[in-house]
């Protein structure tokens, strides 16, 4: 009677009770939403539309919002995340854009000569003599500062999972 009884214990404590059950089915849900979540990071945007600078930024912002998702605990920080993601990926202009941009750039303006040569002007502010060109720029530093303020972003919240992480461990 004595083994009987010891196997019927044993068989009763892997009988999982309503709260694990419970758990393993949320933290599954929350797995499956983390993996969606990502999955609809993938695709949110054609690569092949941008030029390589762009496409580091994408990937950058892709690369953090991951790690993110992967250390969230909730599903409306999952949503939060997600949609943090999907709002830095819209700020990054395509080629198309880009070429927009830059001809919209080299269009004179309406109240300059039609002069080929560009004029300067001198202004003096403060005792300081100060040179502005009509010529047109080069360059934008724009793609720059969003890729330096999408990394600095991408190490704040790296900082604060792992010190999240950190708390609960």
């Amino acid at each position: 009677i004595n083994p009987l009884i010891a196997q019927a214990k044993v068989d009763m404590d892997s009988i999982k009770t309503n709260a694990q059950l419970t758990e393993q089915e949320s933290s599954e849900a929350l797995a499956e939403a983390k993996a969606t979540a990502k999955a609809a990071l993938d695709s949110y945007k054609d690569l092949s539309l941008y030029r390589n600078e762009q496409k580091i930024l994408l990937n950058s912002i892709l690369t953090a919002a991951k790690l993110a998702i992967d250390t969230a605990t909730d599903f409306s920080e999952i949503d939060v995340l997600l949609t943090q993601a999907k709002v830095q990926m819209d700020e990054v202009k395509t080629d198309a854009q880009l070429i927009d941009n830059e001809q919209e750039d080299n269009q004179p303006d309406d109240d300059q000569s039609d002069n080929d040569q560009p004029t300067e002007e001198v202004q003096e502010t403060n005792n300081e003599t100060e040179k502005t060109s009509s010529a047109p720029h080069t360059g934008e530093s724009l793609p720059i500062g969003i890729m330096v303020l999408t990394v600095c972003s991408a190490s704040a919240v790296m900082g604060c999972l792992i010190i999240k992480r950190r708390k609960t461990v």
